[in-house]
């Protein structure tokens, strides 16, 4: 378990990180909007790279948790029932993660690309599950889902001009369902 000290400075780390990008984001600065100084920042941390990776790898444990939560395993009467109950938890799992998913998209190290892979790997065998008799590449479906929900999810974050996201969620699942059929 993390210090109250380890946990603030990740979360200012969080916020530091996902507004000016790795390289963009200073230590000192982080140290400062935490309230602390560089030395406590560097005790804990031995770099940037290091106070990075911890904050990358608490939001994938965080994710993790979610991720089970919504993966419900249960029998679904149709598949709008199943899409329907899918897209919106998904879309409400990258609302809450935005950060720290966008985040370990842009990692150029190469680091996370595991996890990412776990995750799609999960999201694939429960459309597979789910959709079993679909002609759909259960592979290509979760990358379908899983971009259109990033750039709305953007979109919405960042004010841009889709000012209705529940609607085009809906939308989303009126069409993946045309495409199962």
């Amino acid at each position: 378990m993390k210090s109250e000290t380890e946990q603030k400075i990740l979360e200012v780390a969080l916020k530091e990180f996902a507004e000016k990008g790795y390289k963009g984001a200073t230590v000192r600065d982080i140290a400062i909007k935490s309230g602390f100084n560089d030395s406590t920042l560097f005790r804990r941390f031995k770099s940037k790279r290091d106070l990075f990776e911890a904050v990358i790898n608490q939001g994938h444990e965080k994710m993790h948790r979610e991720f089970d939560s919504i993966l419900h395993d249960r029998l679904y009467e149709t598949p709008r029932d199943f899409l329907e109950t899918f897209v919106k938890d998904y879309a409400w799992l990258m609302e809450e993660n935005l950060e720290i998913y966008d985040l370990t998209l842009h990692d150029k190290s190469g680091k996370f690309e595991h996890d990412m892979a776990v995750f799609f790997k999960q999201f694939t065998e429960y459309i597979e599950k789910n959709l079993p008799d679909s002609k759909i590449d259960p592979a290509t479906f979760v990358l379908t889902i899983s971009g259109f929900i990033y750039t709305l999810t953007l979109e919405k974050y960042y004010g841009g001009i889709i000012v209705n996201f529940e609607y085009f969620i809906g939308k989303f699942i009126d069409n993946l369902l045309i495409c199962i059929e």
